[in-house]
């Protein structure tokens, strides 16, 4: 329509010159204006004025007008989208000169007036608390003391327990949900969003952390259930609430809700379990990650409340551990040991939804193996570069293509002495592209330094690209932490 618009708008004016005698050569130009800025990105503190003189504006018509304005993106859209949700004018200066007071991802945009032209300019403003986005690290001290680092860069570590002290720290989860069904007294749709910090000590405690500010948001005791979160694995939203899951350190399954902080059992799951693993990894904001958990004898998963718990088993065989592709997502795959025949394997597939069915459950794979490189003890990690997932056994790092028998061959080596504690990859929660998830750091022990260190690999090569030694005590998780509007 706008190439209409223009056909027809061209043809006019041809049309005026030439019944009017109007010579091309008298009928005037506009005075362009060409800009250029150092990025696309701009980056600012909360609370201190943004003077910003990345930008070179050019222009034959002198003086120039200049308009910033920034909102957040419209519901269901992207920043590079430019569509508003709302949008505030906030200043007339060509460096900006404006002291932000909330954090967060905006469209900025530049409006630049030379009396004959206007150009527009759109940018991406990030609203900095100092803890908006990288690898946080978990550790404890020889006394049980808790701490938490970010890796904000490959330059830069920094402290970041502004909520206060802990100890014995066990586990961390990162997540949010927005649900446009339940608005706030401001009209704005609910956010269950928190960093949540669990450790085993005297009381079990769940610290529920506000992800921007890292201020403390609840407590949560676990003493009166007599156990402690030894690790989470999953979530998901059910009318106007959002709830996480976790594994007892005594193999129950709880849930927590993001908005009460209440915790319950999970009172269909009777036998303790092994792990808890997250079925699905978020890839839009409607997708959240299901909990799945397993013993030797079963693999269970729940995807909502109301289709309750379902249960894969196969009489003869026990679970070695489970994984699931971010590029088919909606697949579980399980390896199987048999009970009798120890280097005995196979390895299945099912739908989520058909679990409770044992013939919609696929063998895909028999075979014999007396030297497995993989046990329940395993971190599994997949990735969106390829259907494979990553996983540790022992201090090396091992591939599963899921569909074939793990390799035997690791595909990263840690630094000789280091041993691993756990590992994730840069995962951006509910950005739905592959931008930016490209490495793993695994955080790891070195007994004889007394100190923790993070090794980043590269997802695509599998080589080291940053190393951070002796920036942390024992580890005991590394998530990360990415960036919320």
């Amino acid at each position: 329509m706008k190439t209409i618009n223009s056909i027809l708008i061209f043809l006019s004016v041809s049309a005026l010159v030439s019944c009017y005698g109007i010579k091309d050569e008298n009928y005037p130009s506009l005075a362009q204006i060409a800009i250029v800025a150092q990025s696309d990105t701009i980056n600012a503190n909360i609370g201190e004025q943004l003077v910003w003189d990345g930008l070179l504006v050019e222009s034959e018509l002198l003086p120039l007008k200049y308009e910033w304005s920034y909102g957040l993106p419209k519901a269901g859209t992207q920043i590079k989208d430019h569509k508003f949700a709302s949008i505030s004018r906030i200043s007339d200066s060509p460096t900006i000169d404006y002291t932000f007071h909330r954090t967060g991802s905006y469209i900025l945009r530049l409006k630049v007036d030379n009396g004959q032209s206007i150009v527009f300019r759109y940018f991406t403003l990030n609203v900095n608390s100092g803890f908006d986005e990288g690898f946080v690290v978990l550790s404890n001290d020889a006394s049980g003391k808790g701490s938490l680092c970010l890796i904000k860069s490959l330059d830069e570590v920094c402290p970041m327990n502004t909520f206060g002290d802990f100890s014995h720290g066990t586990a961390l989860f990162m997540s949010d949900f927005t649900d446009s069904g339940l608005q706030d007294e401001s009209g704005n749709n609910m956010l269950f969003t928190g960093l949540l910090v669990a450790t085993n000590d005297v009381d079990g405690t769940i610290y529920h952390i506000e992800p921007k500010t890292m201020e403390l948001n609840m407590k949560v005791k676990m003493s009166g259930f007599g156990t402690y979160c030894a690790e989470f694995g999953g979530e998901y939203s059910r009318v106007h609430s959002f709830t996480t899951y976790f594994r007892g350190a005594d193999g129950r399954i709880f849930q927590y809700d993001m908005q009460t902080g209440s915790v319950s059992a999970i009172a269909e799951v009777a036998e303790p379990q092994d792990r808890i693993y997250p079925m699905l990894s978020k890839e839009s904001p409607s997708v959240t990650r299901y909990p799945a958990f397993f013993n030797a004898n079963s693999v269970s998963v729940r995807k909502s409340s109301s289709a309750g718990v379902k249960v894969q088993k196969m009489d003869g065989w026990e679970v070695v551990n489970m994984g699931v592709s971010r590029v088919s997502y909606s697949t579980g795959y399980v390896l199987w040991q048999n009970a009798v025949q120890r280097d005995k394997y196979r390895i299945s597939s099912c739908y989520i939804s058909s679990w409770n069915r044992p013939g919609d459950i696929t063998v895909l794979q028999e075979f014999n193996n007396a030297d497995l490189k993989m046990d329940r003890n395993s971190r599994m990690l997949p990735v969106k570069k390829s259907s494979d997932l990553y996983y540790n056994y022992g201090n090396a790092i091992y591939r599963w293509g899921l569909t074939s028998q793990p390799s035997l061959v690791p595909a990263i080596t840690l630094p000789e002495g280091e041993q691993f504690r756990d590992m994730c990859t840069n995962f951006l929660g509910k950005i739905t592209t592959d931008e930016g998830e490209d490495c793993i750091a695994v955080a790891t022990w070195n007994p004889s330094k007394a100190k923790g260190s993070v090794f980043v690999y590269s997802v695509e090569t599998q080589q080291m690209i940053a190393r951070f030694e002796g920036i942390c005590d024992e580890p005991a998780a590394i998530i990360y932490k990415y960036r919320l509007n």
